[in-house]
């Protein structure tokens, strides 16, 4: 008996979509692509955005001649403790146990290996002018020193916008 309500629905869906698929207008890859500020570092040219089988990346605007591309990487907007670089958020490899967990890590890496699973705070830690660390939605602690309380103001305005 749930054959009729599924003929009884996909019967005009299945139109629907075939109606769209004629008719939806056709966009070339180079039209998708966004253009970003960063420059290729082996040609010059800017690099853009593209998406690919495994998720967006950066890629040079100049494909097929120059073939650079990298990892599209989501800058926090906090230095890197040891190098001075951004951090920048990551995932985790496909591991058992970390699989597609964020991380932050130098985006210097591999010259520079700081990582924190832990969200880093644009706040210094208030003793040693360290890293602060968010610990749940109110907490904070420092990487450097013993340092541990409530996040800074700041931050905390910031959260609820």
């Amino acid at each position: 008996q749930w054959t009729p309500v599924l003929e009884k629905f996909y019967s005009p869906f299945g139109k629907a979509i075939d109606k769209a698929m004629k008719e939806a207008e056709r966009i070339p890859r180079d039209q998708i692509d966004e253009e970003t500020d960063e420059i290729c570092p082996d040609c010059g040219r800017p690099m853009v955005i593209k998406s690919g089988r495994f998720g967006r990346f950066l890629s040079c605007s100049g494909f097929p001649e120059c073939k650079v591309s990298q990892p599209l990487l989501h800058r926090v907007g906090v230095e890197c403790p040891d190098c001075g670089s951004d951090l920048v958020q990551r995932r985790a490899g496909k591991g058992s146990k970390s699989r597609n967990k964020i991380f932050y890590g130098c985006s210097n890496y591999p010259t520079c290996t700081f990582a924190s699973n832990a969200r880093p705070l644009p706040q210094p830690c208030p003793e040693c002018t360290g890293l602060l660390v968010a610990m749940g939605r109110t907490n904070c602690r420092c990487l450097n020193c013993e340092h541990k309380g409530p996040r800074p103001e700041e931050e905390l305005v910031e959260a609820t916008v």
